[in-house]
């Protein structure tokens, strides 16, 4: 396995920001649970206001805080979306293990192991969608994380 930093070349991580639009993913984030349950769209609705479309913390702190709490909480496909917007918000691959890290501290070691693991899947796959002659927008890179984040076929007897 790579150092974290070595996965995405700069040249890769300056496409993926250029392409990266923060209103289709705060739509895509917005829409998920509602659309399993009408009765949380007023929930996420003020989310959306008080975070994505407020003023109540800067996107790259807001995104720090999520990734500390999502990987001390084994958040797999939700832990990927927000490395990603970290990244996209300005945080290096570096500063993200080291968040990873530190509540890893707090939480247990098996969450620093996993939330390591889930920032390079994350990357890797950030990494092959971000290689020409591939675009790479907010609508390829969400189904690359989340064949990155699906759990292993069983295999079949």
């Amino acid at each position: 396995m790579g150092k974290i930093d070595d996965v995405l070349t700069p040249e890769q991580l300056a496409m993926l920001r250029n392409a990266y639009r923060s209103e289709e993913v705060i739509q895509i984030l917005s829409s998920g649970i509602p659309g399993l349950d009408e009765h949380t769209a007023e929930y996420i609705s003020a989310i959306r206001r008080a975070f994505y479309e407020g003023t109540a913390m800067l996107p790259r702190d807001r995104e720090r805080c999520l990734i500390a709490v999502l990987a001390s909480r084994d958040a797999g496909l939700n832990l990927a979306i927000h490395i990603y917007i970290g990244l996209m918000e300005g945080l290096s691959p570096g500063e993200i293990g080291d968040i990873i890290f530190l509540g890893g501290v707090y939480s247990g070691v098996d969450r620093i192991s996993d939330g390591l693991a889930a920032e390079m899947k994350t990357l890797t796959a950030l990494a092959q969608v971000a290689s020409p002659p591939r675009s790479c927008t907010v609508e390829q890179v969400m189904p690359a994380l989340r064949d990155a984040c699906a759990p292993p076929t069983p295999p079949t007897r």
